[in-house]
């Protein structure tokens, strides 16, 4: 089978887009998404991305966009994904604005202001947010939802449990640990309490209205950035009066940085951020979508791959460095 690849990233979340829309691919047979996604997301033997956009027709909207994980899983939505398939859509059917179908609902993306020149910069809406957990597929017994501790997890740290429309868990911290996240993602991830899985992110408040968030994500592990827990953590930090809501927030995160806006009547978040292309590659698979038998890389983007450089080097010093890692 041979496949011809987009890889791109926002906020250094890396994916390969993988389009069946235009031509450029064959369309996937259902059978086959999960095994075609944990052999070309394979840290060694394949492309090292974190995950698979799935890029497709749609009757609802411009296109749709399905997200699986590297370990084959599919996700509701990507908000970092969102961007890059939205500006890939936005180009290929000469738009400013277009709608993306998702697993939980309809999606605006539409070209915005860049972040730092030369910076390819989207904003998309995120939502619907609930923090009803009696409705969330995530749990199987009654959680209060709200700043309160899951001992399963932590004796120490409070969760707050919302989907949007990926199931999170947001604990604000006052110092990343990167080991005591993996441990507590690990441990969300393996246990009854979420069969489905769920994303856990520790988030800590630099200053006004600007937060630094990092994300163990389902079926990937600690990634650079995940876009939908920006907007869930932006969220809780509206419900908890540590931001302000309908303001810019500056999400800082491993990869580099977005901006949310928080609208809670509407209970949706923008998310902005930069949408890279990084490389064009054709790959060819063999007969059982478990190994590349074969790899091209066509085109390097040297020329946005370098000013996203300086983006994360700006976000870092503005951050003040404070992962530990």
């Amino acid at each position: 089978m041979k496949l011809n690849l987009l890889q791109c990233h926002g906020s250094g979340n890396t994916f390969l887009l993988l389009d069946e829309y235009s031509g450029q691919n064959p369309p996937v047979d259902e059978r086959y998404r999960a095994a075609i996604s944990q052999t070309l997301c394979h840290h060694q033997t394949g492309l090292n991305t974190d995950g698979i956009l799935f890029y497709q027709s749609s009757a609802t909207a411009d296109c749709a966009m399905r997200m699986f994980n590297p370990d084959g899983t599919e996700a509701e939505m990507c908000g970092n994904g969102l961007r890059c398939a939205g500006r890939y859509a936005i180009e290929m059917l000469n738009k400013t604005t277009i709608s993306v179908a998702t697993g939980g609902s309809v999606l605006s993306v539409s070209e915005a202001e860049p972040l730092l020149p030369d910076i390819a910069t989207y904003v998309a809406d995120i939502g619907p947010v609930s923090l009803n957990t009696n409705s969330l597929p995530m749990v199987t017994r009654q959680t209060t939802h709200c700043h309160q501790p899951i001992t399963e997890l932590s004796d120490t740290l409070r969760f707050t449990a919302l989907s949007i429309p990926n199931p999170h868990l947001i604990a604000f911290i006052t110092q990343y640990d990167p080991e005591q996240l993996q441990d507590i993602g690990h441990k969300a991830n393996n246990t009854p309490i979420f069969p489905h899985g769920v994303n856990v992110s520790f988030a800590t408040k630099l200053r006004n209205n600007t937060l630094f968030v990092a994300t163990y994500e389902r079926g990937a592990g600690i990634t650079e950035a995940c876009g939908t827990a920006m907007s869930a953590a932006s969220f809780c930090s509206v419900q908890r009066q540590m931001c302000q809501p309908e303001q810019c927030i500056t999400v800082y995160n491993q990869g580099g940085m977005v901006q949310c806006t928080v609208f809670p009547e509407q209970n949706k978040v923008t998310l902005t951020g930069n949408a890279t292309f990084l490389s064009n590659h054709q790959v060819h698979l063999d007969s059982n979508y478990c190994q590349i038998t074969s790899r091209t890389t066509e085109h390097v983007y040297t020329t946005e791959i370098q000013a996203y450089a300086r983006l994360k080097q700006h976000a870092m010093a503005a951050a003040g460095m404070i992962s530990r890692h």
